[in-house]
């Protein structure tokens, strides 16, 4: 039973209030909160360094894969253009390939 299933299981019991396992079972709600926000903390720590590092090389990847799906989107709606797709999709992988050629700054 996950922690949430045993918290709802005891909030709908006829338990104590101050039930230990009502309280255990905070307990536990709690240190599972705090490991998701431990997780958080460092995938943002690593975002920081990654930008610093690396952001200049990514940014122009990530407006050529915008550009891409806009024309995607336009080709599902009846409205695309295949060579455009095509000069799109070539461009992304240049510049993939010129950013990790260069490595971080």
């Amino acid at each position: 039973m996950s922690h949430r299933e045993q918290f709802d299981h005891h909030a709908g019991c006829d338990c104590p209030e101050d039930s230990s396992s009502d309280v255990e079972a905070m307990v536990r709600v709690w240190q599972e909160s705090f490991e998701h926000a431990a997780h958080d903390l460092r995938v943002e720590v690593l975002k920081q360094k990654m930008r610093k590092a690396w952001g200049s090389r990514m940014d122009p990847i990530a407006d050529a894969v915008i550009a891409l799906m806009n024309c995607e989107w336009k080709a599902a709606h009846g409205k695309g253009d295949s060579k455009q797709r095509e000069k799109l999709f070539k461009d992304l992988v240049d510049k993939i390939r010129a950013a990790y050629d260069k490595g971080p700054k």
